[in-house]
């Protein structure tokens, strides 16, 4: 017989506190940040109050040390820079899930997955035909600059939008293909590479880093 019990709410908010490193004990390494991102999975990036009002983790928070419902630029600027190493790493995942209630273009993440829980996310919202170039119709449809965008990062490996403005044509602005960009993000397609120098942000097709674990989501999908 289990003489395990159901933890009080005092309890539950206490192994909250302690593994969501809202206890002033800050994540300060890539070693223990990828160790506390294996165990949970799947976090946010950064709050997300208004559109998902349950309690939750989040990246910036555990790397702040303390809960923070809006953190300022200034103070993300440690996280996107662990996050840009943990991401050349291997170790990370950015998401773009939820979109951009503005729809405008973004290559910052709400949500941050483990590799090994990837194929999970990929199962439910990846493109199944990940190996060709996504169409403008049909299920998983993109704008016709989103092709054209993913057509140049297939040739190229990796570009910034600013890159992709200069080989689009002259009519195409930044804001659009950022557009373009986030459009394919949300279909799992292309990830943002945050640099840790400050530096624009790269963008590459998913495939390129995290081939095994699309391939395993496809599969469980079928």
């Amino acid at each position: 017989m289990s003489n395990l019990s159901t933890p009080t709410a005092d309890q539950l908010a206490a192994a909250r506190l302690a593994h969501w490193h809202h206890n002033a004990e800050p994540i300060l390494t890539i070693n223990m940040l990828r160790d506390w991102l294996n165990a949970s999975g799947l976090v946010l990036y950064t709050p997300r109050a208004q559109q998902l009002p349950s309690p939750a983790p989040s990246f910036v928070e555990a790397i702040l040390g303390t809960p923070n419902a809006a953190p300022p630029l200034a103070e993300t600027d440690e996280p996107r820079s662990l996050l840009a190493r943990l991401i050349a790493d291997g170790g990370a995942v950015p998401l773009n899930l939820l979109g951009n209630p503005t729809g405008t273009g973004t290559d910052t993440p709400d949500f941050i997955v483990s590799p090994p829980a990837f194929p999970y996310i990929f199962t439910l919202r990846g493109d199944k035909a990940w190996k060709q170039p996504p169409t403008t119709s049909g299920a998983a449809k993109v704008s016709p600059l989103a092709q054209a965008t993913y057509n140049l990062l297939a040739e190229k490996v990796t570009l910034t939008a600013y890159d992709l403005v200069t080989q689009l044509g002259k009519e195409v602005t930044e804001a659009a293909v950022l557009r373009a960009l986030t459009e394919l993000w949300q279909h799992l397609r292309v990830l943002p590479i945050p640099q840790p120098d400050g530096a624009p942000t790269q963008w590459e097709l998913t495939a390129t880093r995290f081939t095994r674990q699309i391939k395993a989501g496809a599969n469980a999908g079928q």
